[in-house]
């Protein structure tokens, strides 16, 4: 009998033991599971366990993480010390959250993409040799990096007067049967880039940097910068390694460096919490000299945004969602941080005015939920495909209907190709704003420069010299797909807006599709058998480049400059046009802080230089001392560097002396104006003489 109980007590204890194995196995399994974004859950469901998967990993010891996972057999990219990517088999991905020094693995999240006239009203032929002015900033030794789809890697518009190439990297992972770990390469490729059907990012490149030719005036903002060309695939955890590539080859040169992004989505928080781009900002901000310039979105004519705060116990936020393209995407964002549950949401088919709720079984199919840990916010996502929403019948939306109690706040988005809030047929439901959609990557980066677009051109004449003509609105006004802010944090985005209705600039012949007599081609340049050709886009990727060769002549004429200093040129320099409300500070949800003015924003990087305790003494690549900016009756000069003394001398056509005056001790940025106004008409010699330098240039008054 004593053996008897003996033996029992030992199998209580061996279950006791067995049970409570299992449930700290189970424990670690839970856990490890928080530690995936709802996404990645989502996807391990049903992916095969060879399936590769990218992923961004924020951790404690990022250098320590890549070793581990690289000695496992796959790829990790260390992106700031509390970030890294990973490109591993599903099956690996489900081990990483297992691994103590990981915080949070996030899957790679889809983005997609959204010269003449345009230059002269954000003021860039004020910075360029012309009629107007003349400087020597060109955007020399600074680096420009695009991270986008669609090179014709050897432009003319990328070429120097040698016809040597000015792209100095290109990384193609994906394009022409290259493996995806594709090694970068300064052999710079006679072909497209093989991963896309546009032209869209040797017209973006051409914009932010494109050569000067003889054949067409469609140059760049900044036609002598070095090119780094990256070709993406648009996913996050690609991004990530790619703006780390371009700032690390920057500063291995020990040049300043922008970095031009046209792409984004409207998924995500919009509060500049989302690990999947927020290392940027972190990249931005490591050391001076460096800055990233993202599009707004291109979602302004639809409405992609909706917002309520609930207000009674039987409150309910019911919305619409009508399929566009590949299908709908409903986000859901509570505002409280607590990370606590504090809504659901009910899916259901809206179609021919009644509501029919969906089954559990295809509920768990179409959402994901999570606690976000890293903002403490409860989130939820329905995604259904367009096939699926219309199955109900040919004009079915889905619908949610979301609860939660008195004082919860909701913002909801969806974005491009993935349907847009519709209104419903009566006060039940929310009605949709166009709003608060500042897209990702852009609303993850405090730090980066945002960008709006506004009409720089409605109309041109094609190469058949046809008129072709723009529905984006009235010239110089805000373009109908731009997006609008706020943000869910303290930044204001957007920050600036700039030229991006039909902006003339490169294109790429290997586009899938391309014809020379395409209505959008302008130009066919021919060198020998070779033809190069330029062409209309609109967009607010064609905006962005332009803010991004502006902030290359700036950073050329101060490679010093801070994140800081640059976000104050464009507060500084911009005006948002009469007519639009502002705050305070000269802000607005469409414009941002107004219209980008490159001369004025290099007047203050002048002075900014001026300002430092060890000042740089002479301009790289110089090859004037002053910047004219010259207006019918008025002529400003703009000091480039500082000068001991400084001699204006105008004289008529006989030499005459008419007008004389020196200025001494000047610093950089120092501006002169000579006022001809109720002078005779006629022509004059305008002569600035320098104690380095002298140059003389004609006046005509009429």
């Amino acid at each position: 009998m004593k053996h008897l109980f003996i033996a029992a007590a030992l199998l209580l204890a061996t279950t006791a033991t067995t049970a409570q194995t299992a449930a700290n196995e189970q424990d670690r399994h839970d856990t490890a599971l928080k530690r995936l974004d709802a996404s990645l859950q989502h996807t391990l469901r049903t992916a095969q366990p060879q399936q590769m998967l990218s992923a961004v990993v924020s951790c404690t010891d990022a250098y320590r993480l890549a070793d581990r996972i690289q000695a496992d057999g796959h790829r990790a990219t260390v992106i700031t010390p509390n970030t890294i990517t990973v490109r591993a088999t599903a099956e690996y991905m489900r081990q990483l959250g297992q691994m103590t020094n990981v915080s949070f693995v996030q899957q790679s999240r889809q983005m997609q993409p959204m010269m003449d006239q345009a230059r002269q009203m954000s003021n860039v032929d004020m910075v360029h040799a012309g009629s107007d002015l003349e400087t020597p900033f060109t955007g020399k030794g600074v680096v420009v990096g695009v991270i986008d789809q669609g090179f014709e890697f050897r432009h003319v518009a990328f070429l120097d007067s040698l016809n040597e190439s000015r792209v100095k990297w290109v990384w193609n992972r994906w394009g022409y049967g290259q493996g995806k770990d594709s090694e970068p390469t300064q052999k710079i490729p006679a072909t497209g880039d093989g991963i896309n059907s546009t032209a869209h990012a040797t017209h973006v490149t051409g914009i932010a940097a494109g050569s000067r030719i003889a054949e067409n005036d469609w140059y760049g903002v900044a036609p002598e910068a070095d090119i780094i060309m990256i070709p993406s695939e648009f996913n996050s955890a690609e991004v990530l390694e790619d703006v780390r590539f371009i700032a690390d080859k920057a500063r291995e040169e020990g040049k300043p460096w922008v970095i031009n992004m046209s792409f984004g989505s409207n998924a995500g928080p919009h509060d500049a919490t989302d690990p999947t781009f927020s290392p940027i900002d972190d990249i931005i901000t490591e050391q001076p000299g460096g800055m990233v310039v993202a599009a707004l979105g291109n979602d302004g004519m639809g409405t992609y945004h909706a917002h309520h705060v609930f207000t009674a116990e039987a409150d309910t936020m019911r919305l619409l969602g009508q399929p566009d393209g590949v299908g709908i995407m409903m986000d859901f964002w509570c505002q409280q941080t607590d990370s606590a549950s504090h809504f659901s949401v009910k899916p259901f088919i809206y179609n021919n005015g009644t509501r029919e709720y969906l089954d559990e079984t295809i509920v768990s199919q179409i959402m994901v939920e999570e606690i976000a840990p890293y903002n403490g916010k409860h989130h939820i996502t329905l995604t259904a495909p367009t096939s699926a929403v219309h199955s109900y019948g040919g004009y079915a939306m889905l619908g949610a209907d979301i609860a939660a109690q008195p004082g919860i706040e909701i913002h909801a988005w969806t974005t491009a190709n993935f349907g847009s809030f519709q209104d419903g047929p009566d006060a039940s439901y929310i009605v949709p704003d166009k709003y608060f959609t500042v897209a990702e990557p852009a609303s993850s980066m405090p730090h980066c420069v945002a960008v709006a677009s506004y009409n720089s051109r409605v109309e041109y004449d094609n190469l058949n010299g046809q008129r072709q003509t723009s529905n984006y609105g009235d010239l110089g006004d805000i373009s109908a797909f731009s997006n609008r802010g706020p943000v869910l944090h303290t930044t204001a985005q957007p920050t600036v807006a700039a030229p991006g209705s039909v902006v003339l600039s490169a294109l790429s012949k290997y586009e899938s599709g391309f014809s020379k007599t395409a209505s959008y081609i302008t130009d066919d340049v021919k060198r020998g058998l070779k033809h190069f050709y330029y062409g209309g886009y609109s967009g607010t990727s064609m905006a962005t480049p332009q803010v991004t060769g502006a902030i290359a002549l700036w950073l050329q004429a101060n490679p010093a400059l801070t994140h800081e200093q640059i976000h104050q040129i464009l507060r500084e320099s911009s005006l948002v046009p009469e007519g639009y409300d502002v705050d305070e500070y000269g802000w607005n949800p469409q414009w941002g802080y107004g219209k980008l003015n490159t001369y004025e924003g290099l007047k203050i990087a002048l002075l900014m230089r001026s300002s430092l305790p060890t000042a740089i003494n002479s301009l790289q690549g110089s090859r004037q001392p002053v910047t004219l900016m010259k207006h019918c009756r008025q002529w400003q000069v703009l000091l480039n560097n500082a000068e001991p003394w400084m001699r204006i001398d105008v004289t008529d056509l006989n030499g005459c002396l008419i007008s004389s005056r020196t200025v001494a001790d000047m610093n950089a940025g120092h501006e002169e104006t000579i006022d001809f106004d109720g002078w005779r008409s006629g022509i004059y010699i305008v002569t600035i003489t320098t104690a380095s330098q002298r140059m003389s240039r004609k006046m005509a008054l009429d």
